[in-house]
């Protein structure tokens, strides 16, 4: 439980993290906290000033869903390393972590994102916080921030970091038929979500079952729970393996978010830089997919090392002013480290 203090004589009301005194600067970003009046330790003013004072709190939009990011280490105190982890709340007092912390009132911790979608369908799709990817193998905490704010519309393209985890996994993680099932599965058949920018292709819809059986694709696995999905979904999940959804459209929907996450932001699709950063998606793919079946220990090693070597070729091919802007000043090993944590 938060730790909430006042003086009688003012109205600011504070919140202790890490033994400093934030203000919470006004009722509604109090209420979006979860936080109750009640709660509210009333002291005397010379024991709230002798607490030392930290950052005031952000004042959170009136939107149903919000993103945030936090660096990921602290070399100094208040100079973090601009390595982002994101996470994303909702007004109704959810938190969901995308495999890390999702403390707002964390120091460091910033507002990049917010937009109005359904609670309920931004629920189903975090799946308990990791939105069904598989960290540092179908995707990172930016593509699992994405994936639960995909009812509103709204992307974490603001964080540090952001460019390079999408030129490895894409806006919504690197196997886009468990992304077609999860979405419509939470979202439904029909659409009609807000999106970030318009989709590259049409999602093929099934044929009424039945259908002839076929194999389960590898990555059918992945999905939470993907045996107890409606038939229906399954059918759809058959459908789309017999269309080589998996083949045609993957590098459709990679190719229109890694073209609009360069627009948003470098302010423009430069050729060079889409055409390198493709070339390295297309790269650790097949690392990536071995990583599903194998040791996972091993998986990262592998996938760690390829990631340095990858954002050193395009370090080498860019030049160090293009790669700074592209990559937030971040260095090969330290993107690798984001994107995929050894010690996880």
């Amino acid at each position: 439980m938060a730790d909430l203090v006042k003086s009688p004589d003012r109205p600011h009301i504070y919140v202790i993290v890490d033994g400093r005194r934030r203000w919470i600067p006004n009722e509604h970003t109090f209420r979006y906290l979860g936080y109750s009046f009640d709660a509210v330790s009333v002291r005397p003013q010379n024991e709230v000033d002798a607490i030392p004072e930290g950052e005031q709190l952000p004042e959170f939009p009136d939107t149903s869903l919000i993103a945030f990011a936090i660096p990921t280490d602290w070399p100094d105190p208040g100079i973090p390393i601009p390595r982002d982890h994101t996470f994303v709340i909702s007004r109704n007092g959810d938190r969901w972590g995308c495999f890390g912390r999702s403390d707002p009132t964390a120091f460091g911790a910033r507002i990049i994102a917010a937009g109005n979608g359904s609670i309920s369908k931004a629920n189903c799709i975090a799946s308990g916080g990791n939105a069904g990817l598989v960290q540092g193998i179908t995707g990172a905490c930016h593509q699992a921030a994405n994936r639960i704010l995909f009812p509103s519309g709204a992307t974490v393209h603001q964080a540090h970091g952001y460019v390079a985890s999408v030129a490895v996994y894409g806006a919504y993680g690197n196997v886009v038929p468990e992304w077609d099932i999860l979405r419509i599965r939470c979202c439904g058949l029909d659409g009609g979500i807000p999106m970030p920018f318009p989709l590259p292709f049409p999602i093929p819809l099934p044929p009424i079952p039945p259908i002839p059986p076929l194999p389960r694709p590898p990555w059918f696995g992945l999905v939470e729970n993907g045996d107890a999905l409606h038939d229906r979904e399954n059918a759809f999940a058959d459908a789309i393996n017999d269309l080589s959804h998996a083949e045609q459209s993957d590098d459709l929907w990679f190719d229109e978010t890694l073209k609009q996450t360069l627009v948003l932001r470098t302010g423009n699709h430069d050729q060079q830089t889409f055409d390198a950063l493709k070339v390295m998606h297309h790269q650790i793919q097949p690392i990536l997919a071995n990583a599903v079946s194998s040791d996972r220990s091993k998986s990262v090693a592998e996938i760690h090392t390829t990631l340095i070597s990858a954002f050193s070729g395009i370090l080498k091919d860019l030049g160090k002013d293009k790669y700074d802007i592209l990559f937030d000043s971040l260095s090969p090993q330290e993107l690798a480290t984001l994107l995929v944590p050894k010690d996880e």
